[in-house]
């Protein structure tokens, strides 16, 4: 590995894990807004329950086809343009004004927070060599706790300040940010010339011997 590869591996690791924070911040964040929501309208504990779960079943079946993307396409469109539209996604929210209209939005915010996980994953697993790729991941990882504890703190304060069409909005403002952070500072890692030559000879070899 080149030194510019060396030094440029612990930006992508640092753009990696606070896209992670950011996507997190949302999806954890349904639980203390949620505990919010229900003395504000009077929900049962189901409904509370259901809201924080609603965020939670969009990733189950949404990573399965985002990593399959990924393989194909690369990580960075789909990491960063999925936090993108989880933000936006929070957005509708803003003019939430029933239940079943809520708990829909949360469904499809967390559809979208699918791309996070693996995306993260993958570009470490590219960019870090196997020496250090256990460390890089743990670093990376943390960006889960970090974000669901940020907005633990940070939501109810803003709830209380600005209400919950504030805290809605500072959600969506986290996601889209790391979002385009992502967009902007991701790059795939680049192939060696003596990799790039063997596939090209590979390609070449294959097509004169049809």
């Amino acid at each position: 590995m080149s030194r510019q590869k060396a030094s440029y591996k612990w930006m992508i690791l640092f753009i990696a894990t606070l896209s992670q924070a950011c996507a997190t911040f949302v999806t954890y964040g349904a639980g203390p807004l949620a505990a919010l929501w229900q003395r504000l309208y009077d929900l049962s504990q189901f409904q509370t329950g259901l809201l924080v779960s609603a965020v939670q079943i969009g990733p189950i079946f949404s990573m399965l086809f985002f990593g399959n993307w990924m393989d194909r396409y690369g990580e960075r469109w789909l990491v960063g343009g999925g936090s993108i539209l989880l933000g936006i996604s929070m957005l509708f929210a803003y003019r939430a004004d029933h239940y079943l209209y809520l708990t829909g939005v949360l469904l499809a915010a967390g559809v979208w927070y699918g791309t996070a996980q693996p995306g993260g994953s993958k570009a470490v697993v590219k960019w870090f060599p196997s020496h250090h790729r256990g460390l890089a991941m743990g670093i990376r990882q943390t960006g889960i706790p970090i974000g669901g504890a940020v907005a633990s703190a940070a939501l109810p304060l803003v709830f209380y300040q600005y209400g919950w069409h504030g805290a809605v909005l500072m959600q969506a403002a986290a996601a889209i940010g790391g979002g385009l952070l992502f967009l902007v500072f991701y790059r795939e890692y680049p192939s060696s010339p003596e990799k790039k030559n063997i596939y090209a000879s590979s390609k070449n070899h294959a097509y004169f011997s049809r």
